[in-house]
């Protein structure tokens, strides 16, 4: 346990079974490199990521207020194929910004405010969903509360959603049928044509 702010350029290991505790908000500096192979709690406080932010397989992040991706930044939420075992990260807040890249392979819950950067899941999204002017997004399996896009989004499998809002500024969402063979559906300002093989649902 560290008790204090913490302003991190090299490396740091969550990987006591007994669990981890944050009692200070973290900041993750350019060159940094922060791996939760186990738990940790954030004890409401926040992180700001600019660098190397992983969740492992198995591993669980809670507790945290607001995580902030940063430009340069990059979380993965990892997962294992050949166990089945999945990473996990809760905060009550998400924003990434311009540069910053988020991947979910396990499962993230929070409200994802704002995604200015790129965003690639193929997990569990909980919470609310918005993609910025700036922001491009490929998105799988589920999101529980509302989608709501203002820049490029596509499918890349199925993706049931809680809701979906397509602002003026959208620009693409490509959602396809690949059993039929159908056109794409046109959700958005453009239909470019392309296949992304996926369909999306929004459930009342």
């Amino acid at each position: 346990m560290i008790n204090g702010a913490i302003a991190n350029g090299g490396t740091i290991l969550y990987d006591d079974t007994a669990g981890h505790a944050m009692n200070g908000s973290l900041m993750n500096t350019p060159g940094g490199t922060v791996d939760v192979i186990t738990s940790l709690n954030g004890n409401g406080n926040n992180v700001i990521n600019h660098s190397n932010y992983n969740v492992m397989a198995g591993g669980t992040a809670t507790g945290i207020d607001h995580f902030a991706n940063r430009q340069g930044g990059t979380l993965d939420i990892r997962a294992d194929a050949a166990t089945g075992t999945t990473g996990s990260l809760t905060a009550t807040t998400i924003t990434n910004d311009v540069g910053g890249t988020i991947n979910n392979a396990g499962t993230l819950t929070a409200d994802l405010l704002r995604s200015s950067g790129t965003l690639n899941s193929t997990g569990t999204l909980n919470g609310r969903v918005a993609i910025g002017r700036a922001g491009d997004a490929v998105l799988s399996n589920v999101i529980t509360g509302q989608l709501h896009n203002s820049g490029d989004f596509s499918t890349g499998g199925n993706l049931s959603v809680g809701g979906f809002v397509n602002a003026g500024e959208g620009r693409s969402l490509r959602a396809c049928d690949d059993r039929s063979g159908s056109a794409c559906r046109k959700h958005g300002r453009d239909l470019d044509g392309e296949r992304h093989f996926g369909r999306i649902s929004a459930q009342p």
